[in-house]
Order: C-alpha cells, then structure tokens, then sequence
C-alpha cells in the first residue's frame, strides 16, 4: 500500500477504525459492479479508475454517506447515514466543562477530606 494525500481514499481506507465497515462498504460496490480498495473505485469490466482523489467523491459514486471515523464500526451506520440519521460526531469542545468557580468568581480549590476506612480492605 503506498502512501496516499491526507485525503485521499487511500489513507482514510487504510486508517478506518473498523475491518467490518469496510468490508461493508466494499460489498455496496460489488452490488453496483464495481470494486473498491485501497487504491480507488474501479469499474469491473473495464478495470477503469473511477474516483480515487478523496473520501467524499467515493462515497458519492456509491451513494453512500461519508461516515465519521469515530462512526465506522459496522453497527448500522451506513444504514442510517442512508436514512439522515447519523448522530453528529462527539468532538473535543463536547467534552470541555467549565471550572467551577465560587460566587466571587475566583476558581474553587477542591476540598479533600481524609477517610480512614475508604479503600481498605480487610
């Protein structure tokens, strides 16, 4: 496998969290007569490069959704990517809380008590 752009079909295929996503993929393909693998999407008959350059134009082809990686685990993604109904993917600023702060507005020193029982086993 050679090393394709940051983009491309190449690296998202070789990267994907999930053989069976795919594999899944892969088989939407052969049902239209054509055969996808790391290297692009090729006609059967011809053996014609169809797409190759990125994600989205193969997907396209196939009349599939672009899938977020973190997505990509063969439990019905596809499906509902077909349907509009793909959960948004969670990103970094989802996990972000704020600091708790005190009514001042100074941040708040969390308060550790000594337990002697808690974690002793016996």
């Amino acid at each position: 496998m050679g090393v394709g752009q940051l983009d491309s079909w190449e690296s998202r295929s070789s990267t994907s969290p999930s053989k069976a996503h795919n594999h899944r993929t892969r088989e939407r393909a052969v049902h239209q007569k054509l055969k996808l693998s790391e290297y692009g999407l090729f006609d059967v008959e011809t053996g014609d490069k169809i797409v190759s350059e990125t994600e989205e134009e193969v997907c396209a082809q196939l009349g599939l959704p672009c899938v977020a990686p973190t997505l990509r685990e063969d439990r019905g993604e596809i499906e509902a990517g077909l349907r509009v109904e793909l959960p948004a993917p969670i990103t970094e600023s989802d996990l972000r809380t704020p600091i708790p702060t005190s009514p001042s507005g100074s941040p708040r020193r969390p308060r550790f008590t000594r337990t002697s029982t808690w974690g002793v086993t016996r």
